[in-house]
């Protein structure tokens, strides 16, 4: 073969797999980007997002034969091929290399996606697909092999069988080969030796087995590829009895005509199904068992830990069986071209579209009796602590409902049995993912789900008569438009409609307030407080959290601590004074509180003694100073962090304890302080403002955080903010709180009812399913001096904004103020 002529045979066998390349990246993509969107909190389905950079090689190597040779076998055209003037052995080297060109091409394209996630891109939103930064090289080594030996074992199954999907099932029980002669090897290396000498699976042994498995397959393969392109024998001509030479060719006498000589029963088309491609309904058969078998070692956490995770594997066979028995309705066996002879007879589509469907049907209704039976019948009386929850058949027989519908929709709408079987496990998993989604997410209601989950059998029926024609004209491509349309939209109707309803605050309202605060005076990012060691002291302070009872160690420490608050609670550089701005996690203004009210028992205990008196001053300057640091904070939930330790100092001064110590300085600046309401409402207001106009300079980073607050909120309708709505909702949602805040900052300072504002944040941040009464907002958690309301968990940890503003115990400290004249 000249050059020329082999550019040509490898530019054919490019185009014939480009395709398959092309459909397997979109997959890629798709994938992708859905599964950002639509990411979840479980653990298991970030696991599985993970992973999906890793499935377009391995899905290119399991459809990659069968494109290639299978397809050719189903065309006829391998024939013309072999007899063309070429060396078979060369046309087999260029169906593989090019194969091998297109393994490299999905490896880049896997490597290009996780290099997507890398945190440093901006596509940040993609950061959970990490599994591919962490397998580390010797994982990608792996895998890269394995993909190699699949591909590889693919070419010998699609040459060795006629039937491209026998070629396909059999891809499976081959690759396990390798792995369970290594699990035999170590199992009789092991028992020839003492036990307590045992031999571990390593690389070397990994790979020599995988090598020469590599190379065993691939001499079957070429060896049988030879063969199926060696010239064939022609058919002879019995002799039988006749009597010359024209005889073999006079045909033999037929009967009486039938009155109906093409009427085709739905009971014949079964049998043409089932007959025609027996072995193959065999396999898919037996991969729906293993998924039966998977799925029911869930019932036993005992025996799930035992099969050390294979029951996945076993769930995953199943899943790819159901998918595969959806692909054989309309590929399976070769149908496309029969269902176009029954059509030139003149065979009804619908009793063709039902004869096809019935098998499928059969299997997997027989397969829900049988798990039906096996689950609650059999194990369902077995009693056990460890039991773990059953896979209802419900639950089941929707899943499998939704591959068997989506997959023969992909087998009608690509009629190459290659892509289809390696398309249609995707694009269902893709629709069953969808549609739970929607249902746990969307709250779509199950009628709604029922006729999702039949719509693409109903395009299936209409477009028949055109299927069986092979007449794919504008009419085909709008059905299949709509009904991916109907099946992707139709979920999102009620978020939807629950987005477009949604409440928001008036355009020159937002307008006005955002103006207003691109008008405050720039402000430095706050410094945060932090809790330094002190030797002695704090060392026993932290081994006391972890004894229930400190002895007497911790208590002499305790007793000789010897340190300036200043010292101990300030910036990681600097001291508080010199900050412009401050901002104090929950857990330091916890400590803070503690170490602080210890020194109040202290000096309860020794009232006169100036030493105990001149340690509780040094706590009131600093947390002075403290709040007046987070005062200037442009956060608005460092405003409620200083209002809790505004509380704390109103309910030490107020305290007739402390009634002699308030004409010391200290205390006359703290109640100054605590007097001064313009400029707390100031802060609080500046606060709001600079926390609004960050969240709309900065929306991408803002969008699970208001002010500093973790907005874990609720919406209007109750549902929480994992509702996937909250993506459009929850700016909207802030925009209200925001505002709603700035009204209650209005009317506390000019002696307006807070409450009805009060009601309004908790319907915002809580939803209106939660009482009023007992929400954080309620009067038993606003707090004063009264010793029968104290700072608790809940003050310090609460996740929503403002619930201290206007409490009583701003009047009381404003009191305190007026009673000395300050």
């Amino acid at each position: 073969m000249n050059d020329g002529a082999l550019r040509g045979l490898v530019w054919k066998e490019s185009r014939q797999l480009l395709p398959l390349v092309l459909i397997l990246l979109g997959v890629g993509l798709l994938l992708v980007f859905l599964w950002a969107g639509l990411s979840s909190d479980t653990l298991a389905m970030q696991y599985a997002g993970q992973l999906i950079p890793f499935i377009l090689p391995a899905l290119f190597a399991v459809g990659a034969a069968a494109v290639l040779v299978g397809q050719e076998k189903e065309q006829k055209t391998l024939w013309w091929l072999a007899s063309l003037p070429t060396h078979p052995r060369r046309l087999i080297l260029v169906k593989f290399a090019v194969a091998v060109v297109g393994l490299v091409i999905m490896w880049i394209a896997c490597i290009a996606l996780v290099g997507l996630t890398q945190s440093n891109t901006r596509y940040s939103s993609l950061e959970w697909l990490s599994y591919g930064h962490s397998i580390g090289t010797s994982g990608y080594v792996f895998l890269i092999v394995q993909s190699f030996f699949i591909m590889v074992v693919g070419f010998y199954t699609t040459w060795k069988f006629n039937n491209t999907f026998a070629g396909l099932l059999a891809i499976l029980p081959i690759s396990l080969l390798p792995f369970v002669v290594l699990q035999v090897v170590n199992e009789s290396a092991n028992g020839l030796f003492s036990p307590h000498v045992r031999f571990e699976n390593t690389a070397f042994s990994l790979y020599g087995i995988l090598f020469l498995a590599i190379v065993a397959v691939a001499g079957l393969a070429y060896r049988v590829a030879t063969q199926t392109l060696a010239p064939v024998e022609p058919e002879r001509i019995l002799e039988g009895g006749a009597s010359s030479w024209i005889d073999a060719w006079r045909p033999t006498n037929v009967g009486a005509d039938r009155g109906d000589p093409y009427r085709f029963s739905i009971s014949s088309l079964v049998w043409q199904s089932v007959h025609h491609s027996r072995w193959v309904l065999l396999g898919i058969t037996s991969l729906i068992l293993c998924g039966l078998v998977g799925a029911a070692v869930f019932a036993q956490h005992e025996w799930f830990v035992a099969t050390r995770g294979m029951s996945v594997l076993l769930v995953l066979a199943g899943i790819l069986g159901v998918s595969w028995l959806g692909v054989f309705a309309f590929t399976g066996d070769g149908s496309a071209t029969r269902l176009r002879f029954l059509a030139d007879r003149g065979a009804s589509p619908t009793v063709v579209w039902i004869g096809r469907h019935l098998v499928g049907i059969s299997i997997l209704s027989s397969a829900g009796l049988l798990y039906w039976i096996v689950t609650y019948h059999l194990l369902g009386s077995f009693s056990s602590e460890t039991q773990s929850p059953l896979l209802s058949v419900m639950t089941v027989t929707l899943v499998a409902a939704v591959i068997y519908s989506v997959s023969q929709w992909i087998s009608q709408l690509t009629r190459m049995l290659a892509v289809s079987s390696v398309l249609a496990p995707v694009i269902a998993m893709i629709a069953s993912y969808w549609l739970a989604y929607g249902v746990a997410m969307f709250e779509l209601p199950w009628l709604v789900l029922l006729l999702l989950i039949a719509l693409p059998m109903v395009a299936t029926w209409l477009m028949m008569r055109r299927y069986m024609d092979g007449n794919r004209g504008i009419l085909s491509w709008l059905v299949s438009i709509a009904g991916v349309g109907l099946f992707v939209t139709v979920p999102m109707v009620r978020p939807a409609f629950k987005i477009a309803s949604y409440p928001r605050i008036a355009t020159e309202v937002k307008t006005k307030a955002l103006a207003a605060a691109k008008l405050l005076p720039n402000t430095e990012a706050p410094q945060p407080i932090a809790m330094h060691a002190i030797e002695g002291y704090l060392d026993s302070y932290q081994r006391s959290l972890v004894k229930p009872r400190p002895g007497d160690e911790e208590l002499a420490l305790y007793e000789k601590r010897t340190f300036n608050p200043y010292d101990l609670f300030r910036p990681p550089s600097g001291e508080i004074t010199d900050a412009e701005a401050l901002s104090i996690d929950s857990n330091v203004l916890v400590t803070m509180l503690h170490l602080a009210s210890y020194q109040k028992v202290r000096f309860e205990a020794n009232p006169t003694d100036e030493q105990e008196i001149e340690r509780t001053g040094q706590w009131i300057r600093s947390m002075t100073d403290i709040v007046k640091g987070l005062r200037q904070s442009p956060r608005w939930i460092d405003q409620d962090r200083a209002d809790l330790i505004e509380v704390w100092l109103t309910k030490l001064i107020g305290n007739e304890s402390f009634r002699e110590l308030r004409d010391r300085g200290f205390s006359k600046d703290a109640m100054a302080m605590l007097a001064d309401q313009s400029a707390r409402n100031e802060a609080r207001r500046q606060a709001i403002l600079r926390s609004w106009l960050a969240q709309e300079t900065s929306r991408i980073r803002q969008l699970h955080h208001f002010g500093g607050y973790p907005s874990s909120w609720w919406d209007d309708s109750g549902a929480a903010s994992s509702d996937p709505t909250t993506a459009w909702t929850q700016p909207w949602l802030k925009d209200r709180v925001a505002d709603a805040g700035l009204r209650l900052i209005q009317a506390g300072s000019t002696g307006q009812p807070v409450e009805p504002i009060l009601r309004e944040l908790h319907q915002l941040v809580s939803g209106p399913g939660h009482p009023f009464v007992d929400g954080l907002y309620a009067d038993r958690l606003r707090l004063g001096i009264q010793p029968d309301r104290p700072i608790t968990y809940f003050n310090f940890h609460t996740t929503v904004p403002a619930t201290q503003w206007y409490a009583p115990w701003e009047a009381q400290a404003k009191a305190l103020a007026l009673e000395f004249n300050l």
